[in-house]
């Protein structure tokens, strides 16, 4: 059975660890205890959108008909437009590394990514509920 931690849990847990802290200080270490579940959970779906991308070509296509709107309308900071234009102009075997890679540059990219609306709803609540009870296992 997976136990999930509560956040008074998480705080106790924290002001264990660092001994006498703070309010502000236990609310930073939940701060980033929720943004590093949030890279985790984007990671995870965009490893699922890795494996759909290899195998069905219309993924890709809708991205980049997807990157060719935000081009277009503006409706997306060019920065992130243009990062996604030019990495979904790779073979998908790359695209597939880009997308998975941790490092931050990858990160700031599945920020704004023109895979979303790609994973039905369940199936995204089901990649959410693994990441958060591995990330609650002590």
């Amino acid at each position: 059975m997976i136990r999930r931690r509560s956040q008074d849990q998480d705080r106790q847990s924290a002001e264990g660890r660092a001994g006498r802290t703070t309010g502000s200080q236990i609310d930073s270490v939940m701060r980033l205890r929720g943004h590093r579940l949030a890279e985790e959970r984007s990671l995870e779906l965009h490893r699922e959108i890795a494996r759909r991308l290899l195998v069905d070509p219309r993924v890709l296509a809708a991205a980049r008909e997807r990157v060719g709107q935000w081009c277009s309308t503006g409706s997306v900071a060019p920065h992130y437009a243009q990062g996604w234009r030019q990495l979904l102009a790779e073979p998908p075997e790359e695209i597939v590394r880009r997308i998975t890679d941790p490092s931050e540059e990858a990160r700031a990219l599945r920020q704004v990514t023109p895979f979303a609306g790609l994973i039905a709803p369940r199936e995204r609540w089901r990649i959410w509920r693994e990441v958060a009870a591995r990330e609650a296992e002590p």
